[in-house]
């Protein structure tokens, strides 16, 4: 079994995000974060695809993301990962920290 993940704080980003992946999972805060990586790890299913938001101003969410995938990487192991970011060093710097935990990393506007 495979999910789709949607993680931003940002209500609106949220919204037009469920419009155009309707059976994703929404990740809205740290918690959901981790208990559906909990859960994956006790089920044995991976993620097809990420869809997160590193816009919002504190980062919080895509730090636990990246702390939270480094410790279940047979999860994220070929998933892709959408980042909603301004091209430029931050987005570089994403991409290859999360391409170390072998996934493929791609910046949407």
């Amino acid at each position: 079994m495979a999910k789709t993940l949607l993680i931003s704080q940002r209500a609106d980003v949220m919204e037009r995000w469920r419009a155009k992946y309707p059976d994703a999972t929404a990740i809205p805060h740290e918690e959901a974060l981790a208990r559906t990586f909990a859960d994956a790890h006790a089920n044995g299913y991976r993620f097809d695809a990420i869809v997160a938001d590193f816009r919002d101003a504190n980062r919080s969410l895509i730090r636990a993301l990246y702390q939270t995938a480094s410790f279940n990487q047979e999860q994220v192991a070929g998933t892709a990962l959408h980042m909603d970011v301004d091209p430029g060093s931050f987005a570089e710097q994403q991409k290859k920290f999360f391409s170390g935990l072998g996934m493929a990393c791609e910046i949407i506007l």
